[in-house]
């Protein structure tokens, strides 16, 4: 019975932070897109709060890593990874890199952090990732200088920072995030390559097929 009651309190204790992280986010999302406006402070505070509860609870729940459901491996550790690169951009981290890519791209590393802020809940999956990184023709100019500071700024993260990011981290399988590193690396360097990683399990299986004719 004590076991029992314990989990459900850690049940109860993971959808409070899954709310709660969906609203800041909401909030910082509100507040990037936000026009200038008459209104004071606090009108505008309130209605960016309200905004926030009515999509909160208007959205249907998903599952998430606190829910237990299965999911691919490789695509879960595409998505933590996408999430820990936008993290580490809008971090004070990102800031000394940012300032040396003034000069070359002319940025302002406020105004990218705000524009990223506005992508930060699309990049949830693989293909939300690959929309910021992947250049276009119909992309604006502007467009295409935050999607190359963007991509530098994922670069940065492999190479300097991500190990350290797993081995704090509390994800599973710290072996398996380290022996995706350089391919996420790859797919970031290279967009157009952006694809769905594949699971070692699945290769080997395929290997094991193939011998079998």
């Amino acid at each position: 019975m004590r076991i029992l009651k314990l989990k459900i309190a850690l049940a109860e204790q993971c959808r409070r932070q899954r709310r709660l992280a969906q609203i800041n986010s909401l909030r910082n999302e509100a507040l990037a897109n936000a026009p200038l406006s008459t209104q004071s402070p606090r009108q505008l505070r309130r209605q960016i709060r309200e905004r926030a509860r009515i999509e909160v609870h208007s959205s249907p729940s998903t599952g998430s890593d606190c829910s237990g459901s299965k999911r691919s491996r490789g695509n879960n550790v595409m998505k933590n990874y996408a999430r820990a690169m936008v993290k580490f951009s809008l971090s004070p981290l990102a800031d000394p890199y940012l300032e040396r890519m003034k000069g070359k791209y002319g940025i302002i590393p406020e105004y990218f952090k705000m524009t990223l802020l506005s992508y930060k809940l699309k990049v949830n999956c693989i293909k939300g990732l690959r929309e910021i990184l992947l250049i276009v023709d119909e992309d604006s100019q502007e467009l295409k200088t935050f999607k190359l500071v963007f991509q530098e700024m994922c670069i940065i993260f492999m190479k300097f920072f991500s190990v350290n990011w797993i081995y704090s981290g509390k994800m599973n399988e710290k072996s398996k995030y380290l022996s995706y590193r350089g391919k996420m690396l790859r797919r970031v360097q290279s967009p157009e390559h952006f694809t769905y990683l594949e699971s070692f399990v699945e290769k080997k299986k395929k290997r094991s097929d193939n011998n079998l004719f």
